[in-house]
């Protein structure tokens, strides 16, 4: 087995963090391409295929960053993919030749549609430590293990017994797996919190402006009727930018040789898409700009340039805060809610906040009061994730380890 001491060779893998196209040998130093510059809707779902959620490029982008390693010797790996390729017994031989450790940034993996047959074959063959990063479930938090695929039952038990970091979402899924016999778990919260801490903390001294200023915002146009109303009607007379994530990709919204963005830009022409979100919803989006993004760092540009983010989709939130933008969410599901509240990030209801407008709603929600509690309880999630990784043996880089010094601990009062 690996020791902390030499946990230098760092393996991350999940979901591929960014559309890259892989290179079939590893005989010599030769990495995946980046996408082309085509930006037609075929080629955009063959890259959205790649990743998946846009949620997974937030979160394993983090997880690769954070982290002090051997950055030659470490990597990353689409292991979903890999495993439908690779004999897992196989693959766990080369993972455990290759790399020191092997780090899982997850997001809500736990559900009753899934199986995990060849990852539990692959983690019981590994002798190199496993950590797992924000591990949730995907369903009703009384919803028993039996409805699940025995998979997940072996998967989760060998992360129980094994992992020698069983990180998890939140309190939410950490008392689902106790309360399913599960006891090792611990609520660390999501890695893309913890990527730009500065940012964070300089939203202790900023000043909420007002919502007459430039907003942006995400949802689920073409994928919900109703919460697509009442977005729009939430942001009527906004100067508003909604980024895109996966609406475009519904079954027969668009020919499949439509050039969607601007590849250069990331920027959706509203004449294209608007139409079509009025014949879903039957009004016309109100909204002044779209945007779709393959990189993060052109995300985190948009948001940058915006004074708020308020919307329902909560990595969208989170990249505006990566940038020190306040931000309000609307928590549509378990995951969003149980993210949003370990980390004490404003909420509110879509529906009442639509009834009562954007500005009503910035000046209720986002308060001197509320943004300074919003900080207390993250700097404290900063301070528990940095200790419990860096006591496992992880090393982070200089910019989080600053930061460790001026965390305190965390206490039960910051959520109260």
């Amino acid at each position: 087995m690996t020791t902390s001491a030499t946990m230098r060779r760092l393996c991350f893998g999940w979901h591929a963090s960014e559309a890259r196209f892989g290179f079939p040998s590893t005989s010599f130093g030769a990495g995946g391409l980046p996408r082309s510059n085509d930006a037609d809707l075929r080629s955009l779902a063959d890259l959205f295929d790649r990743t998946g959620n846009r949620g997974y490029l937030v979160i394993g982008e983090a997880a690769m960053r954070l982290f002090d390693c051997d950055r030659d010797a470490s990597g990353s790996i689409d292991l979903p993919r890999l495993l439908n390729a690779e004999d897992p017994e196989r693959l766990a031989a080369l993972l455990n030749h290759r790399f020191d450790a092997l780090l899982l940034p997850m997001a809500y993996e736990i559900t009753p549609s899934h199986s995990y047959d060849r990852l539990a074959r692959l983690l019981a063959s590994l002798t190199i430590p496993v950590v797992t990063l924000g591990l949730g479930i995907d369903c009703d938090e009384d919803l028993p293990i039996d409805r699940f695929h025995p998979s997940v039952t072996t998967l989760l038990g060998l992360l129980d017994r094994h992992a020698l970091v069983f990180g998890v979402r939140a309190e939410t899924t950490r008392r689902w797996l106790a309360a399913n016999g599960f006891h090792n778990a611990v609520a660390l919260g999501c890695p893309s919190l913890h990527l730009y801490p500065s940012a964070f903390l300089a939203l202790r001294s900023r000043r909420v402006p007002p919502a007459d200023g430039r907003i942006a915002t995400g949802g689920y146009l073409l994928r919900n009727e109703e919460r697509s109303r009442w977005l729009c009607a939430l942001f009527e007379g906004v100067d508003a930018t909604y980024i895109l994530q996966d609406e475009l990709f519904g079954a027969g919204l668009l020919d499949e040789d439509t050039v969607i963005i601007d590849d250069a830009t990331g920027s959706v022409d509203p004449a294209l898409i608007a139409p079509i979100i009025r014949r879903s919803i039957g009004r016309t989006p109100p909204f002044r700009r779209y945007a779709y993004f393959h990189s993060l760092d052109a995300w985190r540009l948009c948001c940058a340039g915006h004074d708020l983010y308020v919307g329902d989709r909560f990595h969208g939130a989170i990249v505006a805060l990566q940038v020190g933008r306040p931000a309000l969410l609307f928590t549509k599901d378990v995951r969003a809610r149980e993210l949003s509240q370990f980390y004490g990030i404003p909420t509110a209801d879509l529906e009442q906040a639509a009834a009562g407008g954007l500005r009503d709603l910035v000046a209720a929600q986002l308060t001197p009061t509320a943004m300074e509690r919003f900080i207390d309880v993250w700097s404290a999630r900063h301070g528990a994730f940095l200790k419990a990784l860096g006591d496992a043996g992880l090393r982070f880089t200089a910019a989080s380890e600053r930061l460790l010094r001026r965390s305190r601990p965390f206490v039960a009062s910051d959520v109260a």
